[in-house]
């Protein structure tokens, strides 16, 4: 483990991204492109431009994440927390670009004013030059240095006055639809409603200011992250590109034998080495049995997340990176032994039929919801040619496409937004899936792509991954080089 405060020394390299120079990055230290030079200070601007429209009346407040070693010391008496790397409070670092920790940003709409407010005028570690002071970076970012964080609440009762403030707060639909069976003890922080922490920080900053009125940030957020600007889908290409290659990586160990955990380590290697921060989400590779059981339901076994896999299985490869900030959901299915059988051949075929039927139809205008409906019909129209065997499952399958979710929405996370419902638009990113389970057999099928909705219909992102049977099988027989 390296300790936060000590950073390495690099040698001065040119940057380059699978090969090709970064732009931008001449004489910079480091291998990859930093988020300075892949995020443009109007970008900021404009998102804040646009949050002021629709937090007209009030003030908007947002804190940062705290730096490690103060989470660390705050939870000196909980043996479950374990410290991890820092990550800035995400829609802190859409609004800012600030990945320092220890802020605060107030925004004012009416003043057309941003203030980030600072304990000390800090460095961030671990960027190539030795650091980078806080000042200059938001100078750098079109902003005014930062203010001290003592001064923040008798700011804020000077600039409050009689109007409401907007604080990141949980929504009441996400408070009832809570699960009051959790059993955890209520008082635990996050184990009953109105105990997470922003409903802490929202309780003390009522008691501060008594008689303000707090609202909700997050349907405005909500609304200006629906649709990705130029800088997020670029950075939706590059964290895409690393996950094609760690998926490929790993499925090019697949071989009866192998540890689902060991196909995992090839992935994570891949990502790391291509300049992923992070892993998207915990590695979710399911083979023969596991491919029926909820990822979280795998997730829960300490010792027994991990299988090794048979000859004659097939096993799912769900896994992804996130790459400044912005994270992929990828996953293939693939035969263990390098080959389908005949029936496993068809069942994936098949499943991949309605897969593009519905694939074809993520286009603007139409709302993603549809995606899983076209996938579904067309399933239907190939029923009756399907053998007894496998005209049963296909058929509880399509009948679940018709009432399903066909993926989610990306960005910043896997779930930036839940709005199936409403028309696609330019700008939006999806992550297409279904799953095909054929118990009898013990077979589970998936594939899922990165998408992105263009204003003349779509752009598969991460179409450099192989999802036919044959370019599957392809992935698998890699040049010995790579074994």
């Amino acid at each position: 483990m390296r300790l936060p405060w000590v950073v390495a020394a690099v040698a001065s390299v040119s940057i380059t991204v699978f090969g090709q120079q970064a732009p931008g990055n001449a004489g910079n230290a480091g291998k990859f492109p930093t988020l300075r030079e892949v995020f443009h200070p109007a970008t900021f601007a404009a998102r804040r431009a646009r949050l002021e429209t629709l937090a007209a009346d009030g003030v908007i407040v947002l804190f940062g994440e705290k730096n490690p070693i103060d989470a660390w010391d705050e939870h000196a008496n909980d043996p479950f927390f374990r410290v991890g790397p820092f990550r800035q409070e995400e829609n802190f670092f859409y609004l800012t670009g600030l990945s320092f920790p220890d802020l605060a940003v107030v925004i004012d709409p009416a003043a057309h004013q941003t203030t980030i407010y600072s304990p000390v005028t800090a460095t961030a570690p671990g960027h190539a030059d030795g650091g980078v002071e806080l000042g200059a970076e938001l100078r750098r970012l079109g902003l005014r240095d930062p203010a001290p964080m003592a001064r923040l609440e008798s700011d804020l009762e000077a600039s409050i006055r009689s109007r409401p403030v907007y604080l990141l707060t949980r929504s009441a639909a996400l408070a009832t639809a809570f699960n009051p069976q959790h059993v955890f003890a209520p008082f635990l922080p996050g184990a009953a409603p109105d105990t997470y922490r922003e409903d802490v920080t929202r309780r003390v900053f009522e008691r501060r200011y008594p008689g303000v009125t707090v609202k909700s940030i997050v349907p405005a957020m909500v609304t200006l992250r629906k649709v990705l600007d130029a800088d997020e889908i670029a950075a939706m290409r590059r964290v895409v590109k690393i996950s094609v290659a760690g998926l490929r990586r790993g499925i090019a160990h697949v071989v009866p034998g192998v540890d689902e955990r060991e196909i995992a380590a090839e992935i994570e290697y891949s990502f790391k080495k291509n300049g992923a921060q992070l892993i998207a989400y915990g590695a979710d590779l399911q083979s023969g049995p596991n491919g029926f059981r909820s990822f979280i339901d795998v997730d829960t076994s300490y010792d027994l997340r991990n299988r090794t896999m048979r000859a004659g299985e097939v096993a799912l490869i769900d896994h992804s990176a996130e790459v400044n900030y912005y994270v992929s959901d990828l996953a293939r299915t693939v035969p263990v032994s390098g080959r389908f059988t005949p029936d496993q051949r068809l069942a994936y075929e098949t499943y991949l039929g309605s897969y593009e039927a519905g694939l074809a139809v993520i286009k603007p205008g139409v709302p993603y919801e549809e995606a899983s409906r076209a996938a579904g019909k067309a399933l239907e129209s190939r029923l009756a040619a399907l053998p007894a065997w496998l005209k049963g499952p296909a058929t509880e399958f399509a009948r679940s496409l018709a009432t399903g979710s066909p993926g989610h929405f990306l960005g910043m996370n896997l779930h930036i937004h839940d709005d199936y419902a409403s028309p696609l638009v330019p700008g939006q990113v999806v992550a297409y899936e279904s799953a095909f389970k054929i118990p009898e057999r013990g077979w589970r099928f998936t594939a899922e792509d990165v998408v992105l909705v263009t204003p003349d219909g779509h752009d598969v992102l991460s179409s450099d991954l192989p999802r036919t049977s044959r370019g599957i099988e392809q992935m698998m027989r890699p040049s010995a080089g790579h074994r």
